[in-house]
Protein backbone atom coordinates (compact mmCIF):
# COMPACT_ATOMS: atom_id res chain seq x y z
CA UNK A 1 0.00 0.00 0.00
CA UNK A 2 1.19 3.51 -0.97
CA UNK A 3 2.30 5.86 2.16
CA UNK A 4 2.46 9.26 2.28
CA UNK A 5 6.23 9.96 3.07
CA UNK A 6 5.30 12.76 5.87
CA UNK A 7 7.77 13.65 8.05
CA UNK A 8 6.48 15.27 11.32
CA UNK A 9 10.22 16.95 12.92
CA UNK A 10 10.78 17.96 16.67
CA UNK A 11 12.87 20.64 17.56
CA UNK A 12 12.43 21.85 20.81
CA UNK A 13 13.95 25.46 21.42
CA UNK A 14 14.77 24.56 24.70
CA UNK A 15 15.41 20.52 24.87
CA UNK A 16 14.15 20.71 28.24
CA UNK A 17 10.55 21.81 27.37
CA UNK A 18 9.50 19.45 24.72
CA UNK A 19 11.12 15.84 25.15
CA UNK A 20 9.24 12.97 23.11
CA UNK A 21 8.47 9.28 25.00
CA UNK A 22 8.87 6.05 23.88
CA UNK A 23 12.41 6.25 21.73
CA UNK A 24 10.80 7.00 18.77
CA UNK A 25 12.72 6.61 15.29
CA UNK A 26 15.04 9.74 14.39
CA UNK A 27 14.91 11.57 10.80
CA UNK A 28 17.31 13.68 9.81
CA UNK A 29 16.38 17.07 9.42
CA UNK A 30 18.63 19.71 7.09
CA UNK A 31 22.64 19.47 8.05
CA UNK A 32 22.48 20.03 11.45
CA UNK A 33 18.92 19.01 13.08
CA UNK A 34 17.10 15.61 13.43
CA UNK A 35 13.47 14.88 14.46
CA UNK A 36 11.15 11.98 15.47
CA UNK A 37 8.90 9.26 13.24
CA UNK A 38 5.61 8.36 13.96
CA UNK A 39 5.35 4.91 15.29
CA UNK A 40 3.59 1.94 13.57
CA UNK A 41 0.41 3.42 15.55
CA UNK A 42 0.90 6.46 13.02
CA UNK A 43 1.04 8.43 16.96
CA UNK A 44 3.72 10.36 19.14
CA UNK A 45 3.87 10.67 22.80
CA UNK A 46 5.73 14.33 23.67
CA UNK A 47 5.88 15.61 27.84
CA UNK A 48 6.26 19.03 27.78
CA UNK A 49 6.69 21.70 30.63
CA UNK A 50 4.36 24.60 30.79
CA UNK A 51 3.39 27.26 30.77
CA UNK A 52 4.30 27.82 27.35
CA UNK A 53 2.85 27.81 23.49
CA UNK A 54 4.49 24.77 20.84
CA UNK A 55 4.30 25.60 17.36
CA UNK A 56 4.28 22.29 15.36
CA UNK A 57 5.78 22.22 11.73
CA UNK A 58 4.67 19.51 8.97
CA UNK A 59 6.28 18.33 6.25
CA UNK A 60 5.67 16.12 3.29
CA UNK A 61 6.04 15.23 -0.24
CA UNK A 62 4.22 15.76 -3.73
CA UNK A 63 1.80 13.12 -2.48
CA UNK A 64 0.11 15.92 -0.19
CA UNK A 65 -0.74 18.18 -2.75
CA UNK A 66 -4.43 19.10 -2.55
CA UNK A 67 -5.18 16.86 0.64
CA UNK A 68 -5.59 17.24 3.95
CA UNK A 69 -4.88 15.15 6.80
CA UNK A 70 -6.50 14.84 10.43
CA UNK A 71 -4.06 15.66 13.41
CA UNK A 72 -5.38 15.07 16.78
CA UNK A 73 -3.70 15.86 19.82
CA UNK A 74 -4.42 14.31 23.09
CA UNK A 75 -3.23 15.71 26.66
CA UNK A 76 -3.28 13.86 29.81
CA UNK A 77 -5.75 11.32 28.44
CA UNK A 78 -8.53 14.08 29.94
CA UNK A 79 -8.69 16.72 26.62
CA UNK A 80 -8.20 16.82 22.83
CA UNK A 81 -8.00 18.96 19.87
CA UNK A 82 -9.08 17.56 16.13
CA UNK A 83 -7.56 19.17 13.71
CA UNK A 84 -7.48 19.27 9.58
CA UNK A 85 -4.35 20.94 8.34
CA UNK A 86 -3.75 21.66 4.61
CA UNK A 87 -0.40 21.30 3.20
CA UNK A 88 1.31 24.13 0.61
CA UNK A 89 4.57 24.06 -1.27
CA UNK A 90 7.05 25.35 0.74
CA UNK A 91 11.05 25.84 0.69
CA UNK A 92 13.44 24.33 3.21
CA UNK A 93 13.01 20.91 5.65
CA UNK A 94 14.31 17.45 4.86
CA UNK A 95 15.19 16.19 1.13
CA UNK A 96 12.02 15.51 -1.09
CA UNK A 97 9.77 16.90 1.74
CA UNK A 98 8.61 20.45 0.49
CA UNK A 99 5.34 20.50 1.44
CA UNK A 100 4.49 22.35 5.08
CA UNK A 101 1.70 23.28 7.64
CA UNK A 102 1.83 24.26 10.86
CA UNK A 103 -0.19 24.09 13.98
CA UNK A 104 0.12 25.63 17.49
CA UNK A 105 -1.30 24.76 21.10
CA UNK A 106 -1.21 26.07 24.57
CA UNK A 107 0.29 24.29 27.82
CA UNK A 108 -0.71 24.71 30.42
CA UNK A 109 1.79 25.22 33.52
CA UNK A 110 3.32 21.88 35.17
CA UNK A 111 4.53 19.19 33.23
CA UNK A 112 1.83 17.79 30.39
CA UNK A 113 1.45 14.66 28.38
CA UNK A 114 0.82 15.06 24.82
CA UNK A 115 -0.14 11.93 22.39
CA UNK A 116 -0.56 13.11 18.61
CA UNK A 117 -2.45 11.10 16.79
CA UNK A 118 -2.60 11.56 12.60
CA UNK A 119 -4.57 9.37 9.88
CA UNK A 120 -1.78 9.10 7.49
CA UNK A 121 1.19 6.81 8.18
CA UNK A 122 4.99 7.55 8.36
CA UNK A 123 4.44 10.62 10.07
CA UNK A 124 6.74 12.85 12.86
CA UNK A 125 6.76 16.18 13.67
CA UNK A 126 8.98 19.64 14.03
CA UNK A 127 8.15 21.85 17.39
CA UNK A 128 9.26 24.61 18.80
CA UNK A 129 8.48 26.52 22.03
CA UNK A 130 7.23 30.05 22.04
CA UNK A 131 5.20 32.89 24.50
CA UNK A 132 2.32 32.55 22.61
CA UNK A 133 1.08 30.92 19.28
CA UNK A 134 2.21 33.56 16.65
CA UNK A 135 -0.29 34.84 13.92
CA UNK A 136 -1.63 33.67 11.39
CA UNK A 137 -0.24 30.34 12.51
CA UNK A 138 -3.76 28.48 13.16
CA UNK A 139 -4.40 27.61 17.47
CA UNK A 140 -5.80 23.95 18.02
CA UNK A 141 -8.64 24.49 20.60
CA UNK A 142 -9.43 21.65 23.21
CA UNK A 143 -12.34 20.06 24.20
CA UNK A 144 -12.66 17.72 27.41
CA UNK A 145 -12.83 13.83 26.40
CA UNK A 146 -15.55 11.54 27.93
CA UNK A 147 -14.80 9.32 30.14
CA UNK A 148 -13.02 8.66 33.17
CA UNK A 149 -11.65 12.36 33.20
CA UNK A 150 -7.73 13.57 34.46
CA UNK A 151 -7.33 11.01 36.99
CA UNK A 152 -6.98 7.96 34.81
CA UNK A 153 -3.55 6.94 34.40
CA UNK A 154 -1.74 7.73 30.54
CA UNK A 155 -0.08 4.89 29.20
CA UNK A 156 3.48 4.64 30.81
CA UNK A 157 2.47 7.38 32.87
CA UNK A 158 1.76 7.67 36.74
CA UNK A 159 -2.17 8.47 37.07
CA UNK A 160 -3.02 12.10 37.00
CA UNK A 161 -3.13 14.05 40.59
CA UNK A 162 -6.54 14.91 42.21
CA UNK A 163 -8.79 17.91 40.74
CA UNK A 164 -7.31 19.95 43.28
CA UNK A 165 -4.19 19.59 42.69
CA UNK A 166 -4.07 18.76 38.78
CA UNK A 167 -2.42 21.28 36.45
CA UNK A 168 -5.21 23.79 35.12
CA UNK A 169 -6.10 23.39 32.10
CA UNK A 170 -5.24 25.98 28.98
CA UNK A 171 -7.47 28.73 28.20
CA UNK A 172 -8.82 27.51 24.98
CA UNK A 173 -9.84 24.15 27.02
CA UNK A 174 -11.42 26.57 29.75
CA UNK A 175 -13.18 28.56 27.07
CA UNK A 176 -14.35 25.28 25.31
CA UNK A 177 -18.18 24.50 26.42
CA UNK A 178 -18.77 21.31 27.90
CA UNK A 179 -21.50 19.06 26.10
CA UNK A 180 -24.71 18.62 27.71
CA UNK A 181 -25.50 15.23 25.80
CA UNK A 182 -23.72 12.84 23.28
CA UNK A 183 -23.62 15.15 19.66
CA UNK A 184 -24.66 13.65 16.62
CA UNK A 185 -21.61 12.71 14.12
CA UNK A 186 -22.68 15.43 12.08
CA UNK A 187 -22.07 18.29 14.59
CA UNK A 188 -18.50 16.55 15.84
CA UNK A 189 -17.39 17.11 12.04
CA UNK A 190 -18.48 20.24 12.29
CA UNK A 191 -16.84 21.21 15.46
CA UNK A 192 -13.90 19.42 13.96
CA UNK A 193 -13.72 21.86 11.05
CA UNK A 194 -14.36 24.75 12.92
CA UNK A 195 -11.73 24.88 15.63
CA UNK A 196 -9.14 25.50 13.90
CA UNK A 197 -10.83 29.05 12.67
CA UNK A 198 -11.80 29.77 16.44
CA UNK A 199 -8.22 31.80 17.08
CA UNK A 200 -9.86 34.07 14.17
CA UNK A 201 -13.39 34.36 15.33
CA UNK A 202 -12.41 35.69 18.51
CA UNK A 203 -9.92 37.92 17.52
CA UNK A 204 -12.54 39.24 15.07
CA UNK A 205 -15.09 39.61 18.24
CA UNK A 206 -12.73 41.15 21.06
CA UNK A 207 -9.80 42.25 19.77
CA UNK A 208 -6.34 41.40 21.26
CA UNK A 209 -6.48 42.84 24.45
CA UNK A 210 -10.43 41.00 25.05
CA UNK A 211 -9.71 37.55 24.35
CA UNK A 212 -9.83 35.85 27.91
CA UNK A 213 -12.30 38.77 29.65
CA UNK A 214 -14.22 36.77 31.99
CA UNK A 215 -17.98 36.18 31.77
CA UNK A 216 -19.73 37.94 34.74
CA UNK A 217 -22.88 36.78 36.07
CA UNK A 218 -25.85 39.15 34.39
CA UNK A 219 -27.80 41.81 36.48
CA UNK A 220 -30.81 43.49 34.53
CA UNK A 221 -29.78 46.69 33.77
CA UNK A 222 -26.22 46.60 34.27
CA UNK A 223 -23.70 46.60 32.06
CA UNK A 224 -21.71 43.20 32.78
CA UNK A 225 -18.36 41.33 31.32
CA UNK A 226 -17.61 41.23 27.56
CA UNK A 227 -20.40 39.13 26.42
CA UNK A 228 -19.49 37.49 22.50
CA UNK A 229 -22.53 36.70 20.45
CA UNK A 230 -22.97 35.08 17.44
CA UNK A 231 -25.87 35.76 15.08
CA UNK A 232 -27.42 33.11 13.14
CA UNK A 233 -29.51 33.54 10.05
CA UNK A 234 -32.97 33.67 10.07
CA UNK A 235 -35.03 30.92 8.85
CA UNK A 236 -37.53 31.62 5.95
CA UNK A 237 -40.97 29.94 5.39
CA UNK A 238 -42.49 31.60 2.86
CA UNK A 239 -40.55 35.03 3.50
CA UNK A 240 -38.85 36.65 0.50
CA UNK A 241 -35.58 35.60 0.58
CA UNK A 242 -34.70 39.50 -0.19
CA UNK A 243 -36.61 40.75 3.37
CA UNK A 244 -34.58 37.75 5.02
CA UNK A 245 -31.68 39.37 4.05
CA UNK A 246 -32.56 42.97 5.71
CA UNK A 247 -33.86 41.45 8.78
CA UNK A 248 -30.83 39.38 9.46
CA UNK A 249 -28.43 42.47 8.52
CA UNK A 250 -30.77 44.96 11.20
CA UNK A 251 -31.10 42.54 13.84
CA UNK A 252 -27.16 41.87 13.72
CA UNK A 253 -26.96 45.63 13.64
CA UNK A 254 -29.17 45.77 16.65
CA UNK A 255 -27.23 43.39 18.70
CA UNK A 256 -24.21 45.33 18.22
CA UNK A 257 -25.65 48.49 19.79
CA UNK A 258 -25.73 47.12 23.15
CA UNK A 259 -23.13 47.53 25.89
CA UNK A 260 -20.63 45.02 26.06
CA UNK A 261 -21.43 42.79 22.98
CA UNK A 262 -19.47 41.76 20.81
CA UNK A 263 -21.61 40.48 18.21
CA UNK A 264 -20.25 38.57 14.62
CA UNK A 265 -23.01 37.15 12.27
CA UNK A 266 -22.86 33.58 10.03
CA UNK A 267 -21.95 35.84 6.49
CA UNK A 268 -18.51 36.67 8.71
CA UNK A 269 -18.45 33.26 10.09
CA UNK A 270 -18.15 31.60 6.84
CA UNK A 271 -15.69 33.68 5.20
CA UNK A 272 -13.29 32.46 8.06
CA UNK A 273 -14.30 28.60 7.79
CA UNK A 274 -13.61 26.38 4.86
CA UNK A 275 -16.90 25.69 2.01
CA UNK A 276 -17.05 21.68 3.70
CA UNK A 277 -17.34 23.24 6.89
CA UNK A 278 -20.12 25.77 5.80
CA UNK A 279 -21.69 22.88 4.11
CA UNK A 280 -21.78 20.57 7.28
CA UNK A 281 -23.43 24.01 9.25
CA UNK A 282 -26.24 23.96 7.06
CA UNK A 283 -27.91 20.88 8.29
CA UNK A 284 -27.83 22.56 12.22
CA UNK A 285 -30.54 25.13 11.82
CA UNK A 286 -32.57 23.43 14.19
CA UNK A 287 -30.51 22.07 16.67
CA UNK A 288 -29.67 24.02 19.62
CA UNK A 289 -26.94 21.57 20.38
CA UNK A 290 -25.63 21.58 17.21
CA UNK A 291 -25.62 25.42 17.03
CA UNK A 292 -24.48 25.79 20.52
CA UNK A 293 -21.19 23.55 19.38
CA UNK A 294 -20.10 25.12 16.63
CA UNK A 295 -20.53 28.73 18.74
CA UNK A 296 -18.46 27.35 21.35
CA UNK A 297 -16.09 26.46 18.84
CA UNK A 298 -15.82 30.00 17.60
CA UNK A 299 -14.98 31.30 21.20
CA UNK A 300 -18.93 33.00 21.73
CA UNK A 301 -20.68 33.01 24.71
CA UNK A 302 -24.46 33.24 23.44
CA UNK A 303 -25.90 32.73 19.90
CA UNK A 304 -28.98 34.20 18.13
CA UNK A 305 -31.30 32.36 16.01
CA UNK A 306 -35.05 32.43 14.90
CA UNK A 307 -36.99 32.29 11.93
CA UNK A 308 -39.81 34.31 9.89
CA UNK A 309 -42.75 32.72 8.59
CA UNK A 310 -45.71 33.71 6.53
CA UNK A 311 -48.87 32.18 8.37
CA UNK A 312 -52.24 32.65 6.96
CA UNK A 313 -52.77 36.27 6.43
CA UNK A 314 -49.93 37.25 9.08
CA UNK A 315 -46.63 36.69 9.54
CA UNK A 316 -44.52 35.33 12.93
CA UNK A 317 -41.08 36.47 14.02
CA UNK A 318 -39.66 34.21 16.23
CA UNK A 319 -36.04 34.91 17.95
CA UNK A 320 -34.64 33.04 21.01
CA UNK A 321 -31.36 33.86 22.61
CA UNK A 322 -29.58 30.34 23.29
CA UNK A 323 -26.58 29.88 25.68
CA UNK A 324 -24.16 27.83 24.05
CA UNK A 325 -22.08 27.00 27.35
CA UNK A 326 -25.19 24.95 28.68
CA UNK A 327 -27.12 24.40 25.11
CA UNK A 328 -30.17 26.00 26.33
CA UNK A 329 -32.71 28.72 25.56
CA UNK A 330 -32.16 31.11 27.37
CA UNK A 331 -34.76 33.80 26.08
CA UNK A 332 -37.76 33.76 23.07
CA UNK A 333 -39.49 36.25 21.32
CA UNK A 334 -42.41 34.82 19.25
CA UNK A 335 -45.20 37.65 17.82
CA UNK A 336 -47.53 37.32 15.40
CA UNK A 337 -47.55 40.37 12.99
CA UNK A 338 -49.91 42.32 10.84
CA UNK A 339 -49.02 41.10 6.99
CA UNK A 340 -47.15 43.70 5.14
CA UNK A 341 -44.34 44.59 2.76
CA UNK A 342 -41.45 43.01 5.18
CA UNK A 343 -41.23 46.57 7.12
CA UNK A 344 -43.28 44.99 9.81
CA UNK A 345 -40.16 42.83 11.09
CA UNK A 346 -37.93 45.77 10.91
CA UNK A 347 -39.85 47.57 13.72
CA UNK A 348 -40.30 44.30 15.87
CA UNK A 349 -36.67 44.06 16.35
CA UNK A 350 -35.31 46.60 18.83
CA UNK A 351 -38.19 45.40 21.29
CA UNK A 352 -37.03 41.61 20.75
CA UNK A 353 -33.56 42.44 21.28
CA UNK A 354 -34.33 44.26 24.53
CA UNK A 355 -36.62 41.50 25.89
CA UNK A 356 -33.80 39.04 25.11
CA UNK A 357 -31.19 40.84 26.43
CA UNK A 358 -32.53 43.03 29.50
CA UNK A 359 -28.81 43.04 31.30
CA UNK A 360 -27.94 44.47 28.35
CA UNK A 361 -28.10 48.76 28.18
CA UNK A 362 -27.40 50.41 24.70
CA UNK A 363 -23.81 51.93 24.10
CA UNK A 364 -23.76 55.72 24.49
CA UNK A 365 -25.03 57.89 21.29
CA UNK A 366 -26.93 54.69 20.22
CA UNK A 367 -31.24 54.40 20.04
CA UNK A 368 -32.96 51.22 19.86
CA UNK A 369 -34.95 50.79 16.95
CA UNK A 370 -33.94 49.94 12.94
CA UNK A 371 -33.99 53.16 10.98
CA UNK A 372 -36.27 54.25 8.68
CA UNK A 373 -34.30 54.20 6.23
CA UNK A 374 -33.23 50.61 6.58
CA UNK A 375 -36.94 49.59 5.61
CA UNK A 376 -35.69 51.32 1.77
CA UNK A 377 -33.71 48.37 1.02
CA UNK A 378 -36.96 45.69 1.17
CA UNK A 379 -39.42 48.67 -0.32
CA UNK A 380 -37.63 50.13 -2.39
CA UNK A 381 -38.68 53.32 -4.69
CA UNK A 382 -40.49 51.59 -7.67
CA UNK A 383 -38.63 53.39 -10.66
CA UNK A 384 -35.06 52.55 -11.29
CA UNK A 385 -32.33 54.90 -12.17
CA UNK A 386 -31.69 54.24 -16.17
CA UNK A 387 -35.82 55.53 -16.16
CA UNK A 388 -34.61 59.12 -15.03
CA UNK A 389 -31.68 59.26 -17.11
CA UNK A 390 -33.29 58.01 -20.00
CA UNK A 391 -36.30 60.81 -19.98
CA UNK A 392 -33.26 63.63 -18.84
CA UNK A 393 -31.63 62.32 -21.54
CA UNK A 394 -34.67 62.46 -24.24
CA UNK A 395 -35.26 66.16 -22.78
CA UNK A 396 -31.59 66.80 -23.79
CA UNK A 397 -31.85 65.84 -26.93
CA UNK A 398 -35.12 67.45 -28.26
CA UNK A 399 -33.62 70.81 -26.80
CA UNK A 400 -30.76 70.25 -29.07
CA UNK A 401 -32.88 69.20 -31.54
CA UNK A 402 -34.82 72.32 -31.02
CA UNK A 403 -32.32 74.58 -31.18
CA UNK A 404 -31.09 73.41 -34.66
CA UNK A 405 -34.44 73.72 -36.02
CA UNK A 406 -34.77 76.95 -34.76
CA UNK A 407 -31.47 78.13 -36.38
CA UNK A 408 -33.02 76.53 -39.76
CA UNK A 409 -36.08 78.15 -39.68
CA UNK A 410 -34.57 81.64 -39.17
CA UNK A 411 -32.23 80.75 -41.72
CA UNK A 412 -35.20 80.33 -44.15
CA UNK A 413 -36.94 83.18 -43.16
CA UNK A 414 -34.01 85.56 -44.17
CA UNK A 415 -33.58 83.57 -47.22
CA UNK A 416 -37.47 84.41 -47.51
CA UNK A 417 -37.55 88.30 -46.92
CA UNK A 418 -34.23 88.72 -49.43
CA UNK A 419 -36.06 87.10 -51.92
CA UNK A 420 -39.38 89.40 -51.60
CA UNK A 421 -37.09 92.41 -51.74
CA UNK A 422 -35.84 91.53 -54.91
CA UNK A 423 -39.65 91.31 -56.46
CA UNK A 424 -40.21 95.04 -55.16
CA UNK A 425 -39.78 97.56 -57.82
CA UNK A 426 -37.36 100.33 -57.73
CA UNK A 427 -35.38 103.05 -59.48
CA UNK A 428 -32.85 100.75 -60.46
CA UNK A 429 -35.10 98.22 -61.62
CA UNK A 430 -38.64 98.99 -62.04
CA UNK A 431 -39.81 95.77 -63.66
CA UNK A 432 -38.46 93.63 -60.83
CA UNK A 433 -40.72 90.68 -60.23
CA UNK A 434 -40.72 87.47 -58.71
CA UNK A 435 -42.62 84.26 -58.89
CA UNK A 436 -45.48 83.93 -56.76
CA UNK A 437 -44.96 80.22 -56.23
CA UNK A 438 -41.02 80.76 -55.51
CA UNK A 439 -42.15 82.98 -52.76
CA UNK A 440 -44.82 80.75 -51.13
CA UNK A 441 -42.31 77.96 -51.22
CA UNK A 442 -39.87 79.47 -49.54
CA UNK A 443 -42.30 81.08 -46.91
CA UNK A 444 -43.79 77.19 -46.28
CA UNK A 445 -39.85 76.12 -45.68
CA UNK A 446 -39.54 78.60 -43.20
CA UNK A 447 -42.82 78.19 -41.52
CA UNK A 448 -42.35 74.51 -41.43
CA UNK A 449 -39.11 74.82 -39.57
CA UNK A 450 -40.35 77.22 -36.98
CA UNK A 451 -43.25 75.06 -36.28
CA UNK A 452 -41.21 71.88 -36.08
CA UNK A 453 -38.98 73.68 -33.53
CA UNK A 454 -41.58 74.91 -31.28
CA UNK A 455 -42.57 71.32 -31.16
CA UNK A 456 -39.51 69.85 -30.67
CA UNK A 457 -38.95 72.60 -27.30
CA UNK A 458 -42.38 71.64 -26.25
CA UNK A 459 -41.07 67.83 -26.51
CA UNK A 460 -38.17 68.73 -24.51
CA UNK A 461 -40.19 70.57 -21.56
CA UNK A 462 -42.54 67.37 -21.40
CA UNK A 463 -39.73 65.34 -21.06
CA UNK A 464 -38.01 67.36 -18.44
CA UNK A 465 -41.11 68.18 -16.62
CA UNK A 466 -41.42 64.07 -16.68
CA UNK A 467 -37.64 63.57 -15.46
CA UNK A 468 -37.91 66.25 -12.51
CA UNK A 469 -41.20 64.13 -11.35
CA UNK A 470 -39.70 60.83 -11.53
CA UNK A 471 -36.14 61.69 -9.74
CA UNK A 472 -38.95 62.01 -6.31
CA UNK A 473 -39.68 57.91 -7.24
CA UNK A 474 -36.12 57.07 -8.16
CA UNK A 475 -34.17 54.19 -6.51
CA UNK A 476 -31.27 56.30 -6.01
CA UNK A 477 -29.27 54.09 -3.91
CA UNK A 478 -29.74 51.04 -5.75
CA UNK A 479 -31.68 49.19 -2.92
CA UNK A 480 -33.60 47.49 -5.55
CA UNK A 481 -30.54 46.05 -7.20
CA UNK A 482 -29.38 43.90 -3.80
CA UNK A 483 -29.27 40.73 -4.84
CA UNK A 484 -30.89 37.94 -2.06
CA UNK A 485 -27.87 36.74 0.25
CA UNK A 486 -25.42 39.28 -0.88
CA UNK A 487 -24.29 42.33 1.33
Amino acid sequence: MLQTALALVLLAAAPSDIVPSGNPTTVPWGKKDSGYLFDDNKSLTLDVTGPTAVVLELRGNATLKGKKIALEIARNDAFTSKNSIAFKPTPGGPDKLRFMAKLGFKVADGPQHFVLTADTAGLALRAITAKAVPKPITAAAEQPLPGPGPGAAVAGKAPTPPAETAAPPPAAAVEAPAAPAPAPATTEEIAATTVATAHDANAMLMGADQKDAPKAAPEAGVATAALRVAVYDLELQGVDPRVGKVVTDSLLAEVRKLQGVAAIGMTEIRDMLSMEASKQMAGCESNESCLAEIAGALGVDDLVTGSLAKVGDGNMFVVRRVDQRQAKIRGTVNQRLKAGAGDEFLLAIGPAVQELFPERDLKAGKERGVAKEVALRINPPPLPKWTFYSAAGAALVAVAAGGVMEFLAQDKAKDYRATAARGVPTAANPNAEISGAELKAKADSATFRADTARYTFIGSGVFALAAGVMAFFTDWQGYGEVQPGGR
